[in-house]
């Protein structure tokens, strides 16, 4: 067992990464000065000891190379360029198939690919992403290398992104991953490269492959796209949302329309911008997905969420990420690796400000003002809470108990109705449902109000009920300012209670957890987790076995779903979960529950208008 607070990676807003022309420069020329340093003397500028995600990194580093020599003719770029420029055609250019590829429709097709990794057979599934990326560092190179190639060079980097485009939509089945990000990506570098093929006087050939890569957009990729509260959205790996990959997705569709101008990519971006904005509790902290449900990416996802900022007018850099890898690029010891190096470039190409403030909200699906906030689904089922410096995820709403156990009324009867109202000094939510009890149906009407810093909670059930009424508080999970903490320990009424004590419960005035201080008009109880004889404490979000672990890295190790390539889905583990932590406010005696979120000041005065709403 152990009492330490994991620390969250989450520890900075994407805002806060560089934006001034100079600070860019300057980090972009300062990091090429020690990959040019550390160049191998036979042109390779891969990092050592890197094994993945390095077919196509030496040409990224060329292409950072160009968009420098772009910005300012260095002569001394010249030979490293040329000198890359040769090993990846000597060393990182493949024609023949990956054993073990899945997705080839042509075998033998004697095409140039990229490998994801140089071992033969090892990990084939990424090849076809890795293909992509250096079809983009090719077109950068060209787009930017003017004096600075060889003809030889131009001519040959022509051919490559002409094989590498052929090889992803003909050789291979279109985005076989089903991660819409690599996808548009695919897009991007086919109609980019059609614009060059046509400027260097294949006019015909051109102007075909930017079609053929548009119909791909409109016919493979866009059909695609999920619904979720009103708004479409990029689906990645075959599970639908995704932390890190969805961002990166809003990047490339942001990027297709600078590039070229169709606005159906502006329509779709800006669906899939209100989208992730809308997830996004006010700290910028969201949680679940398809490979990633917690942990984020920087570089590659900060042309989008900066441009739908300011085009939306609101705070989407609240975006929470790791400050610790780099936000302009992918980068190993402080020497790029040429991984995603064309968001680097795109970035710089589109450079804005971020949209400087925050707007409170009070719409069907979410309410924001100051630093408070509640998301809720579909069904309008709250499931993130943001209070009192504390993220509260999980198994959050209204709750009855009979002799069968606990139940969470979330099976609607009939669509939940929601009214919203703002005064200035007071946003306040209350939604009306009809839900399906465990002895019949019952009305439920919950309030929400904030003043922008408490929260109160006010839940009432019409109909007299056996049993325990409540609300289950939710799990406070991380608290703090960032670098947040995982919460793993609770203080009721002054009794410290560590949540890896099997069992234990706790019944009080007032609830301690991390920052967050809870209060119930009829007390709170915390209970923790117990563990079966014979049962697998894994299974079970802080139990003694697992309390050291964040969400992330939990739903990793136990999801039992894999996709194609193996990779473990880590929303389907969270799915998986058979208990945590439970934090109820039971109902008085006139079956309401009053619950409060804060930081230990004087909770909410209950508004007179409140009450007349709930009846």
């Amino acid at each position: 067992m152990t009492n330490e607070r994991p620390i969250s990676p989450l520890d900075s807003a994407i805002s806060t990464s560089p934006t001034s022309v100079e600070d860019l420069l300057d980090l972009l020329t300062s990091h090429l000065a020690r990959a040019i340093a550390r160049q191998g003397a036979d042109g390779s500028f891969d990092v050592a000891g890197r094994e993945l995600d390095v077919g196509d990194n030496t040409l990224g580093v060329v292409s950072l190379l160009a968009y420098e020599w772009h910005l300012n003719a260095d002569p001394g770029l010249v030979e490293p360029v040329r000198r890359g420029l040769d090993f990846h055609f000597r060393q990182r250019i493949f024609v023949t198939d990956n054993p073990g590829t899945p997705f080839l429709r042509v075998r033998d097709s004697g095409l140039p690919y990229a490998r994801y990794c140089l071992t033969p057979g090892r990990i084939p599934g990424g090849d076809w992403p890795t293909t992509v990326w250096a079809l983009l560092h090719a077109v950068n190179i060209l787009r930017f290398g003017d004096g600075l190639l060889t003809d030889q060079h131009r001519l040959a980097l022509l051919d490559l992104g002409r094989s590498y485009w052929r090889w992803s939509t003909e050789v291979t089945d279109f985005d076989p991953q089903d991660a819409s990000n690599q996808a548009i990506a695919c897009v991007i570098g086919g109609m980019q490269l059609g614009d060059l093929l046509a400027a260097a006087g294949e006019r015909e050939v051109g102007e075909s492959m930017r079609a053929a890569a548009m119909r791909l957009y409109l016919e493979k990729i866009r059909p695609t796209r999920a619904t979720d509260r009103g708004y479409a959205y990029f689906q990645e790996h075959s599970g639908g949302f995704d932390q890190n990959y969805s961002a990166i997705a809003l990047t490339f569709v942001t990027e297709a329309y600078l590039a070229t101008g169709e606005t159906v990519f502006a329509a779709d971006a800006e669906q899939h911008a209100r989208y992730l904005n809308l997830r996004m509790s006010v700290s910028g902290f969201d949680y679940g997905g398809a490979r990633h449900n917690e942990e984020r990416d920087n570089s590659p996802n900060v042309l989008g969420l900066r441009f739908w900022s300011n085009a939306l007018g609101d705070d989407l850099g609240r975006y929470r990420t790791d400050s610790s890898r780099a936000f302009h690029m992918d980068s190993a010891d402080g020497v790029p690796t040429g991984h995603f190096a064309f968001t680097t470039i795109w970035l710089m190409e589109h450079r804005q400000e971020w949209w400087p403030s925050g707007r409170d909200e009070n719409s069907r699906y979410k309410l924001r003002k100051g630093t408070t906030s509640v998301v809720f689904d579909e069904s309008l089922v709250p499931y993130s809470i943001t209070a009192g410096q504390t993220e509260i995820i999980h198994q959050i709403g209204p709750y009855w108990t009979d002799e069968h156990g606990l139940h969470r009324l979330t099976n609607l009867v009939s669509v939940a109705r929601s009214e919203e109202y703002t005064d200035g000094q007071y946003a306040v939510k209350v939604i009306h449902s009809v839900v399906q009890g465990p002895h019949g149906v019952v009305g439920v009407r919950t309030a929400y109000m904030t003043d922008g810093t408490t929260l109160t909670v006010m839940s009432t059930v019409d109909n007299e009920v056996s049993g325990e009424f409540g609300y289950l508080v939710g799990l406070p999970y991380l608290t703090g300012t960032p670098p947040a903490s995982k919460v793993t320990s609770v203080t009721c009424d002054g009794v410290r209670m560590n949540l890896t004590d099997d069992g234990r419960s706790l019944t009080g005035s007032a609830v301690t957890a991390g920052e967050l201080t809870l209060s119930g008009g009829a007390g709170i109880r915390v209970t923790n987790v117990t563990v079966p004889a014979g049962g697998d404490p894994m299974s079970y979000f802080n139990s003694a076995a697992t309390v050291g672990m964040l969400l992330e890295p939990y739903s990793l190790i136990v999801s039992k779903e894999r996709d194609p390539w193996g990779v473990p889905h880590p929303a389907a583990g969270w799915a998986a979960l058979q208990g945590t932590t439970l934090l109820q406010a039971p109902a008085g005696p006139d079956r309401t529950v009053i619950l409060h979120y804060g930081t230990g000041k004087s909770p909410l005065t209950l508004d007179v208008s409140v009450l007349k709403l709930l009846g």
